[in-house]
């Protein structure tokens, strides 16, 4: 059976997180256009040229408040620049409060989200969640984590 456009977006961003360095949580991120036309990918880890989080040696990100990590639906969104514009993001993990606005700011008018994660769900003490952020500026929300991987 030929999955559908979301799994096969979400299957993508699960390849891009394979790439995250991160020993707390790997997630990945795929953008693509108007078109459907994958323009860019990307994972959490540390900014270009800095040193990834490894087993042998982990970040100080596993208190959270003190992670450094760029997150992987930022990085995607850099790599598609004016791209995203009127296009989809697949993330394999909800997106947080600063991504859902990243994602706004970049013009993407649909999420597809792979793994509903309680934190980024929730409003903490900002009187706006991500969901509520993405709602706010018209932006559809698909919900696949109730779907087969």
């Amino acid at each position: 059976m030929r999955l559908s456009f979301e799994r096969y977006l979400l299957r993508l961003a699960r390849a891009s997180a394979l790439r995250s360095g991160c020993v707390d949580r790997k997630v990945g991120a795929v953008v693509v256009d108007a078109r459907n036309v994958v323009v860019g990918t990307g994972y959490n880890g540390l900014a270009r040229g800095l040193p990834n989080c490894d087993d042998d040696d982990p970040c100080p990100g596993r208190r959270r408040s003190r992670c450094a990590a760029v997150h992987a639906e930022v990085n995607a969104l850099i790599s598609a620049g004016h791209r995203a514009i009127g296009g989809t993001i697949a993330t394999t993990c909800s997106p947080c409060i600063h991504c859902a606005g990243a994602i706004v700011n970049a013009g993407v008018v649909r999420v597809i989200v792979g793994e509903l994660w309680k934190r980024h769900t929730e409003d903490l003490g900002t009187g706006w969640s991500p969901r509520d952020i993405l709602h706010a500026a018209g932006i559809e929300l698909v919900d696949m984590t109730g779907t087969r991987r």
